[in-house]
């Protein structure tokens, strides 16, 4: 009778020594960025940019240090026309300000799409800087866009950004005007496209792992160059001349192209 009674108080000892079931956990929604900036906003810890955004001429936009942007890409192919892409995009005609150092990064990186995607084609369309905008982006992260940032006839400054898996990191069309430092710019198809009388001061930095060419620089281009490293890409410099004080080319297939195409 002793042992009945323990074997039928034994599974009700263990049922009580085990531990509480967990509460049902229910997550709160990120903020969503999309749409109009109005006025002069700045936003900072982790939210989603749902949908394509855009700051207009005497608005402006701040990114905290350490926010973290999680990039919805588009569900659909049409493009609206004050929009350049059918995928989410940035376009900015203001003030773009991001704020991020090494230790407290701000970060843009894709959200997987609900269909299948090949491995290596953009996810969005990047950060767009138009006719006007004014944009100081320091300590950042980009990555898997179409054009990481597009610089027209806008006045730009990057300090400590590294653009990752973008079709172009940093693409220069006409009347922009750069200044780079410490860039690390990688594993896409060109590096830095430099077009029309497009001007840019670039140093410390790197472009690397490029299916195409590292830097691709326009004859009309104004560039001035300090400690810059093409590495490993397809072709390290596609110019007019050879010769560009500053660039250090390094394990390319093909370290020089003149323009047309022509090898020095």
């Amino acid at each position: 009778m002793r042992f009945l009674c323990l074997a039928f108080l034994l599974p009700l000892l263990m049922s009580c020594a085990q531990p509480p079931s967990p509460r049902l956990y229910a997550p709160t929604p990120l903020p969503r960025l999309s749409g109009v900036i109005h006025g002069q906003v700045e936003v900072s810890g982790e939210m989603v940019l749902a949908d394509d955004l855009r700051i207009p001429a005497g608005s402006s936009l701040t990114f905290a240090p350490g926010s973290l942007v999680w990039v919805r890409p588009a569900e659909s192919t049409k493009i609206f026309p004050e929009y350049l892409s059918s995928l989410t995009e940035i376009l900015v005609r203001g003030t773009l300000r991001i704020s991020g150092n090494r230790q407290n990064p701000v970060r843009f990186l894709p959200l997987q799409p609900l269909d299948p995607v090949a491995d290596g084609d953009p996810l969005w369309a990047g950060i767009e800087l138009l006719p006007g905008a004014v944009a100081s982006l320091s300590g950042f992260e980009l990555r898997r866009a179409d054009v990481g940032l597009l610089v027209q006839q806008a006045e730009v400054s990057l300090s400590g950004g590294r653009l990752t898996g973008c079709r172009y990191g940093l693409l220069l069309q006409e009347g922009a005007r750069l200044t780079a430092e410490r860039m690390d710019v990688r594993q896409g198809e060109v590096g830095l496209f430099c077009s029309g009388d497009a001007v840019l001061a670039l140093s410390d930095s790197s472009f690397s792992l490029m299916d195409e060419e590292g830097l691709y620089l326009d004859r009309q281009c104004t560039v001035r160059l300090r400690q810059v490293v093409s590495r490993d890409n397809d072709v390290g410099l596609v110019a007019a001349d050879h010769f560009r004080p500053g660039l250090t080319l390094i394990d390319n297939r093909l370290p020089r192209l003149y323009l047309g195409g022509g090898v020095p």
